[in-house]
């Protein structure tokens, strides 16, 4: 293209000039920043939207479930549930959704199977630890036990989101997450309207409609998505799985800290006051904590993008 213009420098000269397969060569990159940009745009409307209907979904399961099971029963289930989301989901998600999304959207699929081990693994080292622990914390059995099923759950649907977003389409994962926090607020209706009020019907809940989410996301994959990751796999970047060992465990940790930052205080309150402060706080904290989605959707939407 430079020795091309050095021989037509007059103003008038434009693309026009060029042979055929010049032309092309010119419009390749803008054809790709376009697609890239309406990829983008796509992704974000998506996520938005699904995002909003999650999160006011969510908010309002919270807000029924406090209702239903009183200040002392929404903080027992708090109390657990927090130290969970500190403890087991970092532990249990390594941050491997993000490397999934960062090793398929450069065409290296070998990531979902060496992540999937990784997971079983660290699932089974957890399994029994977290029950002694709850038993040695006389934690509801029940509680402890439908609390453990989400996030068993909740880490294989965030893989499956991962793989989603490396293929850029966030269309299954923002309607799988608006339509089981929907769902989620139907079923606990059911309890209201029984009027069985136990700490463990929240975690209860929750777990059954991911349970459904995976469920429906795992077949979008299947029936749409399988053709286009046996077409993604032709990178040349060999993956091992002592480097997916080493990011994994970084990345844990980064969401260790961010979680233990933010929810700590929770874990305080359990610890030196009672339950029912602590079912007070944590409804404070999820009335503001349903306002900072923006970053994480715009996240979502641009980082496969920037793996590349």
């Amino acid at each position: 293209v430079v020795l091309v213009e050095k021989h037509h420098t007059s103003p008038a000269f434009s693309v026009c000039h060029f042979p055929l397969k010049i032309q092309k060569i010119l419009l390749m990159p803008s054809l790709a920043d376009s697609r890239q940009f309406s990829i983008f745009r796509r992704n974000l409307s998506w996520n938005f939207v699904g995002q909003v209907v999650a999160k006011a979904s969510l908010l309002l399961f919270h807000i029924i479930f406090a209702h239903l099971v009183g200040t002392a029963g929404y903080g027992e289930f708090s109390f657990v549930f927090v130290g969970g989301l500190i403890l087991l989901q970092p532990a249990l998600d390594l941050g491997l959704y993000q490397l999934i999304t960062k090793w398929v959207s450069r065409g290296n699929t070998e990531v979902i199977r060496l992540s999937f081990r990784i997971k079983g693994l660290t699932a089974l080292g957890l399994i029994p630890l977290v029950l002694a622990t709850g038993w040695w914390m006389e934690v509801s059995l029940l509680l402890l036990v439908t609390v453990l099923g989400f996030f068993l759950i909740n880490t294989l649907q965030q893989s499956l989101f991962g793989i989603l977003r490396g293929l850029e389409d966030l269309r299954p994962e923002s309607l799988t997450v608006a339509l089981q926090n929907i769902l989620a607020c139907a079923v606990l209706g059911i309890f209201v309207f029984q009027e069985i009020a136990e700490p463990w019907i929240g975690s209860l809940v929750l777990l059954l409609t991911r349970f459904a989410g995976t469920v429906l996301v795992s077949g979008i994959i299947w029936k749409k998505n399988l053709t286009n990751l046996k077409k993604s796999a032709s990178t040349s970047e060999i993956l091992v799985s002592k480097k997916l060992w080493k990011e994994a465990i970084t990345l844990g940790l980064v969401l260790f800290l961010n979680q233990f930052y933010f929810r700590i205080d929770t874990i305080m309150l359990g610890v030196i006051a009672s339950e029912s402060e602590v079912g007070l706080y944590s409804v404070a904290f999820n009335l503001m904590e349903g306002t900072f989605f923006i970053p994480t959707i715009v996240m979502a939407a641009i980082f496969p993008g920037l793996s590349q």
